[in-house]
């Protein structure tokens, strides 16, 4: 399972107006910012993904969720991915027991190696061994969406919270 966190922190100053109005309008602009920054985080990650063309891209590309954490004026934003081979896609694997299941590996064989004239249960175990003695490098896919997402969320964060609340500020 890979994780996806984000920190946001808000100041409000100089406001001439009822507080619970106020609260009330951030409030929203903060729904739609952990919105704007789940949708952003998936999509880079799934930009990744294809970009490296992964091999278990198919249940890693649909497998997230989002997981917000209210810790006072902190702002928490969890985006994880529980396919069952995310750490694999993730980080790589490298060792003897890190092999992705078969199941995972069957859409990448039945794509990638049709032609190799052998029934599909060989393909996979010679594919999953081959996982298993040389190992499979990372794309590093979480890592890449929080780096992007973290250059970018003061910028997203402005432009809703400017969109969301009225400008009589």
């Amino acid at each position: 399972m890979e994780r996806i966190r984000l920190d946001l922190e808000v100041d409000v100053e100089g406001i001439d107006r009822s507080l619970a109005r106020l609260e009330r309008e951030l409030d929203s602009a903060l729904d739609e910012v952990r919105d704007e920054f789940y949708d952003q985080a998936v999509a880079f990650a799934r930009h990744r993904i294809e970009r490296k063309d992964a091999i278990f891209n198919w249940e890693v590309w649909e497998s997230w969720a989002k997981i917000e954490e209210d810790r006072g004026n902190d702002l928490h934003l969890i985006v994880r991915n529980f396919a069952e081979h995310a750490e694999y896609v993730e980080r790589g694997a490298t060792f003897p027991y890190k092999a992705p299941p078969k199941e995972a590996l069957r859409p990448w064989v039945r794509e990638k190696l049709a032609h190799w004239p052998m029934p599909e249960e060989y393909k996979v175990e010679w594919l999953r061994e081959k996982i298993k003695r040389d190992g499979l490098n990372g794309i590093h896919f979480a890592r890449y969406a929080e780096e992007r997402l973290d250059r970018d969320k003061e910028r997203i964060a402005k432009e809703i919270i400017e969109r969301e609340m009225p400008r009589r500020i």
